[in-house]
Order: structure tokens, then C-alpha cells, then sequence
């Protein structure tokens, strides 16, 4: 049983590992980029995905002031 665990464990720290974050989430439209959880987004959909905050900074976007990306 404790082996069985210990492969369990080993196969879903795996998987958690290979799939990437998501870095930063950003609005076209108030052109405001967030943290992933911030409470201030409601819609995903109207966001897209930015990688790195520099990358956001140099589209143009500005930090959000309630998570402080």
C-alpha cells in the first residue's frame, strides 16, 4: 500500500509539473494586466495570456492596482 502511494504521488507531482503557468492575463481593452488570480477578473475570455510581466510592460500595459502583478 505505502509503495502504491509513493507511485501515485511520484506520477501527479510529474504532471503538475509538466503543465505550464500561466504567468499574467491581460485586457485589450483598459489595457491592465493581472496576476492569474486576481479577483478583478470575472470574464477569461476577454483576456489574453501574456507571458512575462517585461513582455506586458513593452505591449504597453499597465499593472493592475488591486493584485500588483
Amino acid at each position: 500500500m505505502k509503495k502504491a502511494l509513493v507511485i501515485l504521488f511520484t506520477l501527479l507531482s510529474t504532471f503538475c509539473l509538466a503543465v505550464p503557468a500561466l504567468a499574467y492575463l491581460g485586457n485589450p481593452r483598459t489595457m491592465k494586466f493581472h496576476n492569474n488570480d486576481c479577483r478583478t477578473i470575472k470574464h477569461r475570455g476577454n483576456f489574453v495570456e501574456i507571458d512575462s510581466r517585461e513582455e506586458a510592460i513593452n505591449e504597453g500595459y499597465q499593472p493592475c492596482q488591486v493584485c500588483h502583478p
